[in-house]
């Protein structure tokens, strides 16, 4: 069977109580058709516009994604459409982006995997937390961004995990930011749970991943709460999200965009690290984003007390 392909992008930017996420992409099925798309959660409303191929283009350098009229950079995003009960216009700008440590070990956030030609699903952060400025035009409305946050990542593959958690916030009192993901991950006859996390908290990057020993501690979900622990010998992260129901958008499945998935926005966060037992960060988050999507019915199967409840060294 012949494998689809996938690439899209995560630009998201908040002020107050409003929030706005554009996610623009390409995708290939295993038939080897070709479309792009314009995905949008504009504060509780979600929207899905697909395009002929001929209306995107990308450029590596410089970096550019164009959707028909909507144009995203590292620096800015420009958008003018007016289809399907939505006419969004306006300009933003984007300041010094906030990127996360590399190294040849660790070129990106997926670390030595990132070396993996087979992999399904690619991860990539471009920017942690910069600034916003400028205003766009919601159905008429005047939203003015300017003095925001911002947030920029991206996926590439065929398709996404099976089952995954992703959260991400950056407005804390302290001006921290963090992304944490988990996710069910084929490698050849195996499947492993892997981790992917990083807090920047004063200057300083505390990453707990996959390849530097973290493992998943705990994953609770009950009654509008969600609890993630995630832990290595040297660090200790709880997570807890409230507040999110969350908006309708569509993922990959080996290129097709076709499998629905629910995504929060604008819930809230409470972050809690430790380090060799000591309280480093215990701060209350806004307008934090939050995914979780389970197996397929067909796959599904609770993941084992093994890999949820997994013993560590860690005091806490």
């Amino acid at each position: 069977m012949k494998k689809g392909f996938f690439e899209g992008w995560y630009f998201k930017m908040q002020k107050g109580e409003h929030t706005l996420a554009a996610i623009p992409g390409y995708h290939r099925d295993a038939d080897g058709q070709e479309g792009a798309f314009l995905q949008l959660i504009i504060d509780q409303k979600s929207y899905y516009f697909p395009y002929p191929i001929q209306k995107f283009s990308f450029l590596q350098n410089p970096y550019e994604i164009i959707i028909d009229k909507c144009i995203f950079t590292k620096r800015s995003a420009s958008f003018f459409l007016h289809e399907k009960g939505l006419c969004l216009k306006g300009d933003v700008g984007f300041g010094p982006l906030s990127e996360i440590d590399s190294s040849r070990f660790c070129p990106d956030i997926m670390g030595p995997f990132s070396y993996l030609p087979f992999l399904q699903c690619r991860h990539g952060i471009l920017s942690m937390g910069h600034t916003v400025t400028g205003s766009l035009s919601v159905n008429g409305e005047i939203i003015d961004f300017t003095g925001g946050t911002g947030y920029l990542e991206m996926d590439s593959g065929d398709s996404f995990p099976d089952a995954w958690l992703w959260t991400q916030c950056n407005q804390f009192p302290s001006g921290a930011r963090m992304m944490l993901a988990t996710a069910t991950v084929p490698l050849g006859p195996l499947r492993i749970q892997g981790i992917i996390g990083v807090v920047m908290l004063d200057g300083q990057e505390y990453r707990l991943a996959t390849y530097n020993g973290a493992r998943l501690k705990k994953i609770l979900c009950q009654q509008g709460v969600t609890e993630i622990e995630v832990a290595n010998r040297k660090h200790l992260l709880r997570v807890r999200l409230t507040n999110y129901e969350g908006q309708s958008l569509l993922a990959p499945m080996n290129g097709a965009m076709d499998r629905p998935l629910r995504e929060s926005i604008s819930c809230d966060m409470r972050l809690s690290l430790y380090e060799r037992g000591a309280l480093l960060l215990d701060e209350q988050g806004k307008n934090a984003g939050f995914e979780r999507q389970e197996k397929p019915k067909e796959e599904k199967q609770a993941l084992s007390e093994a890999s949820l409840e997994q013993r560590s060294p860690q005091k806490s």
